[in-house]
C-alpha cells in the first residue's frame, strides 16, 4: 500500500516535471521571438502594446517585458520536484544567482540575472531539444524579417560609409546584427546535424559567408564563417577516413586541451591587447585597424571607467537604428570587455568558468562538433558581444541542461539509479 502510494507520487512528480520543462521551452520560444522582434526597425513602440487592455498588457508584461519574476519560480519549482538532487548543482545554482543579483542591483544590467535564470532554468532539459526550439524560432523571425524589409514592410537601414561598400540591415538595427543571426543559426544547424554532417553542409556555412560580406560587409563574421565552413569540411572529411580505416573518431587530447581553454585565451587576448594598446606601437595600430578600432576604444574604456568587481553602468553611443553617423562613437564591441567593463570581473570569471566547463564536459563527452562550436563561439566574443544574448547565442544554456544524447526513457532509468 505505502509502495503504491510512493509510485502515485513519483508519476505526479514525473508528470510535473513534464509539464514544467514544457513551460520552459514555450517561455524560451516567446522571448527569442520577443527580444528579436524588439532589436528590429519594425514601428511598433513595445513597452506600450496592449496598453489600453489592463489585464492583457500585465500579462504582456509579465511575460515578456520583465520575465524574470516567471523565471525565478519556474527554477524554483523545477529544482524542488527534481527527479534527481545533486548538492553540487544546488550549489553552483545559488551562487550564480546570489552573483548575479548582486551585480545587476550595483551596475543595473538585469540582463545577467535574466541570463543566469535561463540558464537555471535549462537544468535536465535535453539541450538538444533547447537548441530546436531557439534554431526553429529565431530562423523563422531572421527569415520574416529580412523578407519584410525587403518587401517594403519593415524599414531597411542602408549604410554608405566612407571606404566602404554599401551595407544593409535587412531590417535590423545594424547590418552586423543581422550577419550575427545568421553566424549563430549557422552554428546551432551544426550541433543539430552534428555527426550526421555531409560534405555539402559545409557549402552552406560557405555561402553565408559570401553573402554577409558582399551585403552587410560584416567582415569579422564573414571570416568566421568561411573559417567555419573549413573546420566543418575537415571534421566531415576526417570522419569519413576514421570509418574507413575502422578507427574511433577522435581529436588529439593536446590538440583537444587546447581548444577546451578556447574561452579563456580569447579573453586574456583581447583584453591584453586592449590594456596595452598604445598608438606609439605600429603592431597594435595596425591590428586596431584591422579590427575597425576596436582597440582603442576598449583602451579608452578602461581609461575612463577602469575594471572593478561589479561593474558599472556605462552609456555607448553606436550607429545601430539610424544611418546618421553619431557625433560622440563609444560602443565596446567585444564580449570580454563588456563582461569586464560593464558587469564586472566577478561576473567575466564566473561566464568564462562557464564556457570553460562547457568546453571540458564536451571533450570529457567526446562531443567533437560541440566542442568546435564552443570554439567557435569563444572566438565571436573577441569581436562582438554576442554571447550573453539569448537573442543570438543559446549554447550557455548547456551548462545545466542534459547535453549527452539519451532518449527519455534510458534518462529516467540512469536518473533511478
Amino acid at each position: 500500500m505505502f509502495e503504491k502510494y510512493l509510485n502515485g507520487i513519483r508519476k505526479v512528480r514525473e508528470k510535473a516535471a513534464d509539464i514544467l520543462e514544457v513551460v520552459y521551452l514555450v517561455l524560451l520560444a516567446l522571448l527569442v521571438a520577443y527580444d528579436t522582434l524588439c532589436a528590429t526597425q519594425i514601428d511598433i513602440v513595445w513597452d506600450t502594446l496592449f496598453a489600453e487592455q489592463p489585464l492583457l498588457h500585465e500579462l504582456y508584461r509579465l511575460i515578456l517585458m520583465e520575465p524574470q519574476y516567471i523565471l525565478f519560480w519556474l527554477v524554483i519549482l523545477r529544482f524542488l520536484i527534481s527527479r534527481k538532487y545533486d548538492w553540487r548543482e544546488w550549489t553552483a545554482g545559488v551562487l550564480l544567482l546570489i552573483c548575479a543579483r548582486h551585480a545587476a542591483g550595483i551596475n543595473g544590467y538585469d540582463n545577467i540575472l535574466f541570463m543566469v535564470l535561463m540558464i537555471l532554468g535549462a537544468r535536465g532539459i535535453s539541450f538538444r531539444k533547447i537548441v530546436k526550439v531557439f534554431f526553429a524560432v529565431s530562423l523563422l523571425v531572421t527569415v520574416g524579417v529580412a523578407a519584410g524589409s525587403q518587401a517594403g514592410l519593415i524599414e531597411n537601414l542602408v549604410y554608405q560609409q566612407a571606404g566602404r561598400n554599401i551595407r544593409i540591415a535587412f531590417g535590423f538595427g545594424y547590418p552586423t546584427s543581422f550577419a550575427a543571426h545568421i553566424y549563430f543559426l549557422v552554428l546551432c544547424f551544426w550541433y543539430l546535424r552534428a555527426e550526421k554532417l555531409t560534405i555539402a553542409d559545409p557549402i552552406i556555412s560557405a555561402f553565408f559567408g559570401v553573402f554577409v560580406y558582399v551585403f552587410c560587409e560584416a567582415r569579422f563574421t564573414s571570416i568566421s564563417l568561411l573559417l567555419l565552413a573549413f573546420v566543418m569540411c575537415c571534421c566531415v572529411l576526417y570522419r569519413v577516413y576514421c570509418r574507413r580505416k575502422g578507427r574511433i573518431y577522435r581529436i588529439n587530447p593536446v590538440c583537444s586541451g587546447i581548444l577546451a581553454l578556447a574561452p579563456v585565451l580569447c579573453a586574456g587576448g583581447i583584453n591584453v591587447l586592449s590594456v596595452l594598446y598604445t598608438e606609439k606601437n605600429s603592431l597594435l595600430v595596425f591590428l586596431n585597424q584591422f579590427i575597425t578600432n576596436r582597440l582603442a576604444l576598449a583602451k579608452k574604456g578602461v581609461d575612463l571607467f577602469g575594471f572593478s568587481a561589479w561593474g558599472r553602468n556605462i552609456r555607448m553611443i553606436g550607429s545601430g537604428g539610424t544611418t546618421t553617423q553619431p557625433t560622440q562613437y563609444f560602443f565596446l564591441d567585444s564580449a570580454y570587455m563588456q563582461f569586464s567593463l560593464q558587469y564586472g570581473l566577478v561576473i567575466l570569471a564566473l561566464i568564462l568558468l562557464m564556457l570553460l566547463f562547457l568546453c571540458c564536459r564536451a571533450r570529457a563527452e567526446k562531443q567533437w562538433d560541440f566542442l568546435w562550436i564552443l570554439v567557435f563561439v569563444s572566438i565571436n566574443g573577441v569581436i562582438e558581444a554576442n554571447i550573453f544574448q539569448l537573442i543570438y547565442c543559446p549554447f550557455l544554456l548547456a551548462v545545466f541542461a542534459d547535453t549527452k544524447e539519451r532518449t527519455k526513457s534510458r534518462r529516467k532509468s540512469d536518473e533511478k539509479n
